[in-house]
């Protein structure tokens, strides 16, 4: 449902830019100037080429099935997007990171609580923690994971790539704030029940909604460049900054190894602990001392 409401959507921009739904009438100078009213228009990159794409492939089904005449994406249609400095995601500071970890630690809200914590300390991706199950937390060669697979998802949750699929053990510090006694009292299912599921039943879309403003209003994190995806950036510096490898980094945030060679390396539970931990706990701020007669005056 949802990825055929997408083709549509797109293909419904592209008829609203050409002025008229024939697809026999569409020619390649009619991409490009869409292709360029994209560019124009401020979308990213990413953006830009996931919406050519939708509409490639839907060009291309229809002239394999000799529904049009010629296929106009037949040679691919070429962009650029030049970043604005001033508008570029940015990865969370220290002091940054700092008042995301304190806000959290005061967090009664378990949602709040654990999701920011998570990403903290492991740079997990939105739908990644949102969508897991309380089974998908398991102790794996002696340590506490969460484990990415679809085990336990429900049919309508992905996992964004093949490399997504992983196992992430635990940071101390998720684990000393109590997470195992959270999931412990939860019954099979959702590691996190209170969320909605939006029209196709997946969670992610609630779960961003909820997260950018708790970001702004309770973390006090003002600047529009750093999202909470801005957690990737900052886990994957920190580790690589740390003498971690890239590889190693890579397989605990879920990219794609450089190198064919990376792919061949079978990093072990142990391995990976050792490098989650070398991510830092922020300090909390020191107990305040009872005020002396002058300093309460």
């Amino acid at each position: 449902m949802a990825t055929r409401r997408a083709y549509k959507e797109r293909m419904a921009m592209l008829a609203k830019h050409v002025e008229h739904d024939n697809a026999n009438r569409i020619e390649r100078a009619d991409l490009i100037g869409w292709k360029d009213a994209l560019v124009q228009s401020g979308l990213a990159s990413k953006t830009i080429r996931n919406y050519l794409g939708y509409v490639s492939t839907v060009f291309r089904y229809l002239a394999q099935n000799d529904k049009i005449d010629t296929n106009p994406v037949e040679k691919p249609v070429a962009y650029a997007v030049r970043k604005d400095p001033r508008t570029a995601r940015q990865e969370f500071e220290p002091d940054d990171r700092a008042k995301i970890y304190r806000a959290a630690m005061a967090e009664t809200r378990p949602f709040y609580r654990w999701s920011n914590l998570l990403m903290l300390f492991s740079g997990m991706r939105m739908e990644e923690f949102s969508e897991a199950d309380t089974r998908d937390i398991r102790k794996i060669d002696g340590e506490w994971c969460l484990l990415l697979n679809y085990d336990h998802r429900a049919q309508q949750h992905h996992l964004k790539t093949d490399e997504s699929i992983r196992k992430i053990p635990l940071h101390s510090a998720v684990l000393n704030a109590g997470f195992l006694d959270y999931v412990h009292a939860l019954p099979p299912g959702l590691l996190f029940p209170m969320l909605k599921a939006d029209r196709d039943g997946k969670l992610a879309a609630d779960a961003s909604r909820k997260l950018s403003v708790w970001l702004r209003e309770t973390a006090e994190i003002v600047d529009p460049r750093k999202v909470n995806h801005s957690h990737r950036h900052s886990v994957e510096s920190i580790l690589c900054n740390l003498g971690v490898r890239e590889a190693t980094a890579f397989k605990l945030t879920g990219h794609a190894p450089k190198t064919v060679g990376d792919g061949y390396i079978h990093h072990s539970i142990e391995a990976l602990k050792a490098a989650i931990e070398k991510i830092p706990i922020p300090a909390m701020p020191a107990a305040a001392s009872p005020l002396t007669p002058q300093a309460a005056a």
